[in-house]
């Protein structure tokens, strides 16, 4: 919307995902005055449905966003929607916030409410990218692959994936990149289930192959070897305010 900054407001959303837009639905009905930055970038950009929401299952994140803009825009005039990040946040030391946007504008809030969200961490390897969220839609594949690395590179969170691609699949084969430790931890608790498979060649590459599901691995240094996996997965997630990583995972 762009035009100057108002002088106080009573609530300053930093983010404009389904958690800040409904932070400011709530506070409409108070109502108060919210502004809520948008910076345009959302952890599930690269899909074209999202789920585990109410009446917006398997439909487009954007169509949700939208809608819920408009529903504030259509039934409430204490709310403001700026296209801007937030590249600074400050404690003015008398009970203020001051948010600072990429422009330069700072703006000056009561309240402060963090709606950022996550950004996934993605392993260094050239042609990765997360499939975890297709699960339901590619069950049935022939096989499945858990990257046991990061986060899923100890013993609990690689066992529990890969038990939750089991459900999807008849195959899975967990890759742990080298880990010869990691492998055998995992080979004890798994056991002698034919389900799962281990591979604990490097992982150097991930290429697409023909075909609307199939993708293959190029594993190991030297005796690169394709091999096939219908979908892969090894999510991780870190917290961020603006483009500064404010946690861990």
């Amino acid at each position: 919307m762009g035009s100057a900054a108002p002088a106080l407001i009573d609530v300053l959303i930093v983010g404009g995902g389904p958690a800040g837009l409904a932070v400011a639905t709530g506070l409409a009905r108070q109502p108060y005055t919210a502004v809520v930055f948008e910076s345009g970038v959302y952890r599930n950009a690269r899909t074209n449905h999202m789920h585990n929401v109410v009446t917006w299952d398997h439909r487009d994140p954007a169509d949700f966003r939208a809608k819920a803009r408009a529903d504030l825009w259509a039934r409430y005039d204490t709310i403001r929607i700026e296209d801007a990040k937030i590249e600074n946040i400050r404690w003015n030391g008398d009970g203020r916030f001051e948010a600072i946007d990429g422009k330069g504008n700072v703006w000056t809030g009561k309240k402060l409410a963090l709606a950022v969200g996550m950004e996934d961490v993605y392993p260094d390897i050239p042609g990765y990218h997360c499939l975890f969220c297709d699960g339901y839609e590619d069950r049935g594949v022939e096989s499945a692959g858990i990257l046991a690395l990061g986060e899923l590179g100890t013993l609990r969170p690689a066992v529990q994936t890969a038990r939750m691609a089991k459900r999807l699949t008849s195959s899975v084969t967990i890759y742990t990149d080298g880990d010869s430790e990691l492998e055998s931890q995992i080979r004890n608790v798994l056991g002698k289930d034919s389900v799962f498979e281990m591979d604990n060649r490097q992982v150097t590459r991930l290429e697409k192959v023909k075909g609307k599901l199939q993708r293959s691995l190029c594993i190991s240094r030297m005796d690169q070897r394709w091999c096939t996996a219908s979908w892969l997965t090894k999510p991780t997630a870190c917290w961020h305010i603006g483009g500064i990583t404010a946690g861990g995972h």
